[in-house]
């Protein structure tokens, strides 16, 4: 950990945004399951992930609620021509963990231990140069921050090779 004491400005030389996104189903898990030391990711139950390309950002804001700290958490990401792909409504449906592979390469989860909520928009726009596809908000509400993943295979994540069905059914064989 550093001290604040010995904080110097650094120079700007990371890039915003995230490249890749990790979806899963939310899975109620003991909490003895998950593990973390700081804000470190250091044990997690062996999951599927599916990966997406997309552009898109993240935020976190801390909260106090009644003498207590907690970390609103969202994610918003853009997927384009998706229309005959995948019905998206389907987000709805459940609850989701999603990790972020951000623009500097860092991996990130968010929803952990309460999952995250998806609101879904479809945007036509009104030229051939505007976004037109399907805009995803998700949020939701955790204990603690967002945790940080140095390697994905170590800690029993499998990228799913197949993705899923267009109605987002994640047990595809």
């Amino acid at each position: 950990m550093v001290a604040i004491s010995k904080y110097t400005k650094k120079c700007k030389d990371t890039i915003g945004g995230i490249k890749d996104i990790y979806l899963m189903p939310f899975v109620k898990y003991n909490r003895w399951e998950i593990q973390s030391v700081g804000l470190n990711l250091t044990a997690f139950p062996t999951t599927t992930i599916t990966p997406f390309e997309c552009i898109g950002s993240y935020t976190q804001t801390s909260e106090f609620e009644n003498g207590s700290i907690f970390f609103n958490q969202s994610i918003s990401f853009q997927l384009n021509e998706v229309y005959d792909v995948m019905d998206v409504q389907n987000l709805l449906i459940a609850d989701y963990r999603i990790i972020v592979k951000t623009n500097n390469n860092k991996f990130l989860m968010l929803g952990v231990y309460n999952g995250l909520k998806a609101i879904v928009n479809n945007n036509s726009g009104t030229t051939k140069g505007e976004f037109n596809g399907f805009k995803v908000d998700f949020s939701g509400k955790e204990e603690n921050p967002m945790l940080l993943i140095s390697d994905l295979g170590s800690l029993g994540f499998a990228i799913s090779e197949t993705g899923f069905n267009y109605i987002l059914n994640f047990n595809i064989d």
